[in-house]
């Protein structure tokens, strides 16, 4: 993905929130100042008003057309170090891939339900790509759900990506 993150210790600033509209669901991302300190997958609701505009319709380009769009963001550090190396490693998952949990689990010395519990604690979701990571024996859960709107979801990302990938988006 052509978002490079750069941890920030604090947030200073008034809060304000961004709507990024994605698939059919909305991308709420919450912002300190200039710091995302928070982002949350919602279904996305009638009359609501996506950003189209700044850093939000900056943020969309990015997801959808990485090789063409490039952005720098400033995300809040949190989490445990554990979690932080998690999230760390699934932002170098490259886009139309995906890793099982437990191949994640092998590179980073740790356990499957470990490397589970970092991705559905992910503050970042949709930033970080937690959706690539998937069970050996299917898509996995996604959003500490494992059937429902936000398992197709994540069905529905890592198809636009894998088209991205190879060109037929």
């Amino acid at each position: 993905m052509s978002i490079s993150i750069l941890w920030q210790a604090e947030a200073i600033g008034p809060k304000t929130q961004l709507t990024i509209e994605l698939l059919g669901a909305e991308l709420l991302v919450t912002l300190s100042g200039d710091v995302i300190v928070d982002a949350e997958w919602q279904m996305a609701k009638d009359g609501s008003s996506p950003d189209k505009t700044g850093l939000g319709e900056q943020l969309r380009l990015a997801l959808l057309k990485p090789s063409d769009y490039a952005l720098r963001l400033g995300l809040l550090r949190q989490g445990t170090p554990f979690s932080r190396k998690v999230w760390q490693a699934l932002s170098e998952i490259p886009l139309g891939q995906v890793l099982t949990y437990s191949a994640l689990a092998e590179r980073l010395g740790s356990g499957p339900r470990a490397v589970a519990s970092a991705c559905r604690n992910n503050p970042y979701p949709g930033i970080i790509p937690c959706h690539r990571v998937v069970s050996k024996s299917g898509i996995g859960g996604f959003m500490g759900q494992r059937e429902g709107p936000w398992v197709e979801l994540k069905r529905q990302l890592l198809s636009q990506e894998l088209d991205i990938a190879h060109g037929r988006l």
